[in-house]
């Protein structure tokens, strides 16, 4: 509500159903609001001495321009900084509805905005403020490894259990049990299973027959 809107209230315009019939001045439309709880605790602990809601301590009602001076002197008595406004109540208002989930119509048939995007300012923010929470409550709940996977040691053994199986083809450096009958299973058994590496089999070619036969020495002048 504009301040224009909370001095005109009167207690008529409460109904049994403990709902306020407000007609703004600024746009003219006519809002019918439900009434807190806590504002219907407060409100039945009140005197109706004046046909307004609001009066000042001579029982008389609030002008616009005395509603701004009442709350101002309310304001720096409760020791809040100087920048704090009436119009900041609205505000807020509007984010704690956002942030308890109420949708942009929601804020709007709270609030008498006109448009959707001045309602959608409020679940924005909201929103930002909700996923940035989730993320972080996510990340913070992430069970994340605090040791790396592999040792240095099992990584050396990885490295240097490639090499062996690049060598079979050339029959260099190999283990016994592989070099016997190319024995795959023989060479699992040897490097062990610390590495996890797919084993394929791998055909080492024969060894060529040397040639026997006399050799011819040219004789040198």
């Amino acid at each position: 509500m504009q301040r224009s809107d909370v001095v005109r209230m009167a207690w008529s315009h409460i109904e049994a159903d403990k709902k306020i019939v407000v007609a703004q001045q600024k746009t003219g439309r006519r809002l019918v609001i439900p009434l807190h709880r806590d504002l219907l605790s407060t409100l039945a602990a009140e005197k109706r001495a004046h046909v307004s809601i609001l009066t000042t301590v001579y029982g008389r009602p609030f002008s616009v321009d005395g509603f701004s001076q009442w709350m101002r002197h309310a304001i720096t008595a409760a020791g809040l900084p100087l920048d704090c406004q009436p119009h900041g109540l609205r505000k807020a208002t509007g984010r704690r509805l956002a942030e308890s989930g109420a949708t942009a119509k929601m804020i709007m048939s709270i609030l008498g905005h006109t448009t959707l995007a001045e309602a959608e300012r409020y679940t924005e923010e909201a929103d930002q403020v909700g996923l940035a929470e989730d993320a972080v409550v996510r990340l913070e709940g992430h069970k994340a490894n605090k040791h790396s996977q592999t040792t240095p040691r099992e990584v050396w053994e990885c490295f240097e259990n490639e090499r062996r199986i690049k060598m079979l083809g050339t029959g260099l450096a190999l283990p016994r049990e592989a070099r016997e009958a190319n024995n795959v299973n023989g060479l699992r058994k040897s490097l062990g299973r610390g590495c996890p590496i797919e084993f394929q089999h791998v055909s080492v070619p024969a060894p060529k027959p040397l040639r026997r036969g006399k050799r011819r020495f040219r004789h040198r002048c």
